[in-house]
């Protein structure tokens, strides 16, 4: 395995052309020999935690995802008894992926909040989902099945959809931000 790293904004591109063209760019050439002499395998390579995918640890999300991540190899394994069995890497890398799309869309959604958070979907549909999560979070202060349901969410415990139950949409609705909280919630957001 070939590690290159980079700092202060320099780092190695992630396409193959770029990675050997930041190899070519070392003081000493041994690396970028070794890219262009050894051939990639991918077989029986299994990437998963931080290494496939990283979360803002705000969120408490890292180890549940981890965790998630090893049942399924294990799922996959007792099925396919062979990690080097042709194929096995990039159908657990698939599903990976696809297992990752709800808690990825959960952090990188309320980092979007953020307006210098670099690829944020400022899109009129998120915000109108970021509103209607501040109303869930005011609610969740005073209903306690609110809030259970929005822990379970947060905690990955349940799927964002049970915040869409008609009881918890109508407690969002019925909530009153305080004048405090709607104004932190703008400063949050022009920061």
């Amino acid at each position: 395995m070939i590690t290159l790293v980079g700092v202060n904004g320099d780092y190695p591109p992630t396409n193959e052309t770029g990675f050997q063209a930041f190899a070519e760019s070392l003081p000493d050439p041994i690396v970028a020999r070794w890219l262009n002499e050894l051939e990639p395998n991918p077989e029986g390579f299994i990437v998963l935690g931080d290494a496939f995918c990283v979360f803002n640890p705000i969120y408490g999300q890292g180890m549940t995802v981890a965790a998630q991540q090893a049942l399924l190899l294990d799922r996959l394994l007792h099925r396919w008894q062979d990690i080097h069995k042709k194929g096995f890497a990039r159908r657990f890398h698939r599903k990976l992926a696809r297992q990752l799309t709800i808690p990825w869309l959960l952090a990188t959604g309320e980092d979007s909040r953020y307006p210098l958070t670099q690829g944020s979907d400022h899109s009129p549909v998120v915000r109108l989902l970021h509103r209607y999560l501040d109303r869930v979070f005011v609610a969740a202060a005073h209903d306690s099945e609110v809030a259970l349901s929005f822990l379970k969410v947060m905690q990955m415990l349940a799927p964002p959809s049970i915040l869409f139950k008609p009881r918890i949409v109508k407690a969002a609705i019925q909530a009153r931000p305080s004048h405090d909280f709607r104004k932190s919630t703008n400063e949050m957001r022009r920061t």
